[in-house]
């Protein structure tokens, strides 16, 4: 279902709709700030759902070694194995209740936690006792796209983007702003988020 979308063709069929034939030919905006909208778009995609998902496996456990960094561009973490073996989420609180030493009690990890005050970690429990594969699925926004200019995603995130960006453009506050246009844009990519949470799933932001 996903394939790639370039968004460097996106940022090319925007332009009738501003007023340009190039991105040299922009008078109100530059094309850094086509593309710096285009990515807190597809930031703010990866938090209010779950299309955006990565399978992360660079990951390895270490013996007596409990909490292991999260993916960076990770939003929210949906599922957890350890080698071929299923890990179960839990709170902390929950696990404490169990055993209060729970964070260096050794044994075969059954139950994942995570820990995203400070240093973002995901913990095991029981504490692994060896090395093993550690995969972590999740929602996580994609590259920077000044550096990747292609996006994973399904063909309708284009018109997303799109609305995102014009949204940004004509709500900017100078020559160029159309609020009746930027509040039109805004209200589109909003439906387009909505149809995106109730077929994906929402994500930890609504």
């Amino acid at each position: 279902m996903a394939g790639e979308i370039d968004t460097t063709q996106v940022i090319a069929q925007l332009l009738p709709a501003l007023h340009a034939d190039s991105v040299a030919d922009l008078t109100f905006w530059s094309q850094a700030d086509l593309v710096n909208w285009m990515d807190e778009a597809c930031k703010s995609l990866a938090h209010r759902t779950t299309m955006l998902v990565e399978r992360d496996t660079s990951t390895s456990t270490a013996a007596g070694t409990a909490t292991y960094a999260l993916p960076a561009r990770n939003v929210t973490t949906l599922h957890v194995s350890l080698g071929t073996a299923s890990l179960r989420p839990a709170s902390q609180l929950e696990l404490e209740a169990r055993d209060s030493s729970y964070q260096s009690t050794a044994g075969t990890p059954d139950h994942w936690y995570e820990d995203r005050i400070g240093a973002e970690t995901i913990g095991l429990c029981p504490v692994p006792t060896g090395e093993a594969p550690l995969a972590i699925v999740g929602s996580e926004y994609p590259p920077d796209l000044e550096q990747n200019t292609l996006v994973q995603a399904p063909a309708a995130v284009a018109g997303y983007l799109s609305f995102s960006v014009l949204a940004r453009a004509y709500g900017r506050e100078g020559e160029s702003e159309m609020p009746d246009v930027a509040q039109h844009c805004a209200a589109r990519a909003e439906f387009y988020t909505q149809i995106f949470q109730s077929y994906f799933g929402a994500g930890s932001w609504k």
